[in-house]
């Protein structure tokens, strides 16, 4: 598993994300701990920049990482 923060890619989309959250929301994103993917999580109060930062960041990290399964 690479480290997140060694993808200077997936820490720019990151940080980014949670600039434009401005303490209103949160970013998670981590490795399963019994599945080999990368779990991405966005959360706000806003359903819509939610899924947006969530599939943008998921893009990132994609592209950075390789193929993984969406559920």
């Amino acid at each position: 598993k690479v480290d997140f923060t060694k993808v200077k890619e997936i820490i720019e989309a990151e940080n980014k994300i949670e600039n434009l959250l401005k303490k209103t929301g949160r970013v998670i994103l981590r490795y399963s701990g019994t599945e080999n993917v990368a779990r991405v999580t966005v959360e706000s109060r806003n359903e819509g920049l939610t899924n947006k930062f969530c599939s943008s960041l998921a893009k990132v990290v994609k592209k950075n990482l390789g193929e993984q399964r969406r559920r």
